[in-house]
């Protein structure tokens, strides 16, 4: 994730996240989104045998997954920011939303099935 990133967003991001490298911040959000995935798994929700990120939706509002709904009320953005903002809050979701693709693709949540 070679990106360039607004500097209100990635305070923003630090806050959110508690992290100081927006890598840092990925992998936090990612492990709190596999999580909650699993969770809905497990509550039978969603079931363990979706092909990606896309079929989540079927069932839930997978948008919401790894606190995207629970961004900062005080964030930066909320206060009209220019675009470079929004855009660094688009391609990091966009980066979670693909990676979670990827780790569904794999196979990830069969095992969940079985836990």
């Amino acid at each position: 994730m070679s990106r360039t990133w607004s500097p209100a967003f990635l305070a923003d991001l630090r806050r959110f996240t508690r992290c100081a490298d927006p890598h840092d911040s990925l992998a936090a959000v990612l492990n709190v989104a596999r999580e909650e995935i699993r969770d809905d798994v497990r509550a039978g929700i969603v079931p363990y045998d979706v092909g990606g990120f896309g079929e989540l939706h079927d069932f839930v509002d997978a948008n919401g997954y790894g606190g995207a709904f629970e961004w900062p009320d005080d964030a930066t953005w909320q206060d009209n920011t220019p675009g470079d903002y929004t855009e660094s809050h688009w391609r990091f979701w966009c980066d979670v939303q693909d990676s979670l693709h990827l780790w569904i693709e794999a196979g990830s949540l069969l095992t969940t099935s079985e836990e």
